[in-house]
């Protein structure tokens, strides 16, 4: 492991970034890298107990990070006051409104529920590879100050393990290991071209 300051003191962990990471099989990039680059990860309990579900491998990871205090299940019950709880509840209900694709306890709510516990508890960073997120809390939450919420996608943490002098052909294998089948030739490019080119 790299040892660095932290690039993210603290940030929200959503489903779809923890999934794209477990798919790196040959090392446990949630324990070996994540938790390298985030001083201290947070995973509401509904991302926890019903969408990061299999494989297996991807609870087993973040509970080694919670038993290591490195991690930390959250939810209502974190609050210990009542107006924390209403930035909370509003900002729930606000992205809710919001957003018409997100049911319920189904599409998009453990981000809905990440973001509002971000927000409530001031933390500025959510791990989330959704392309269109960051658009959406910019027209509808962030007002330009310096608690917006700032959405890390896989791109933004591959260029971290590159400041952090990781080495480039670990940090390609985890680039590729997060793409879908469909996006391989676009990834390649992207990697050598854009997130870490190699000098002349």
């Amino acid at each position: 492991m790299v040892m660095i300051e932290y690039k993210w003191d603290k940030a929200m962990l959503d489903t779809d970034f923890a999934i794209k990471m477990n798919h790196l099989n040959e090392i446990d990039a949630i324990v070996e890298y994540l938790s390298a680059l985030v001083g201290k990860i947070y995973i509401h309990e509904y991302v926890y107990e019903n969408e990061i579900l299999t494989p297996r491998r991807i609870k087993e990871q973040i509970d080694h990070l919670v038993t290591e205090h490195k991690a930390e299940i959250v939810g209502i019950d974190y609050f210990n006051d009542d107006y924390s709880k209403l930035v909370y509840e509003d900002t729930k209900t606000l992205l809710k409104n919001a957003d018409p694709n997100t049911i319920v306890e189904g599409k998009n709510w453990g981000e809905i529920l990440s973001v509002a516990f971000a927000k409530a508890t001031a933390m500025r960073y959510i791990l989330s590879d959704e392309r269109n997120l960051q658009e959406f809390l910019d027209i509808h939450m962030n007002t330009g100050m310096n608690r917006d919420i700032t959405t890390v996608r896989v791109s933004d943490f591959i260029v971290a393990m590159k400041d952090a002098n990781y080495k480039r052909k670990d940090t390609y294998k985890l680039w590729m290991a997060c793409q879908g089948r469909d996006n391989i030739d676009w990834a390649k490019e992207m990697f050598k071209n854009q997130l870490w080119p190699l000098k002349n």
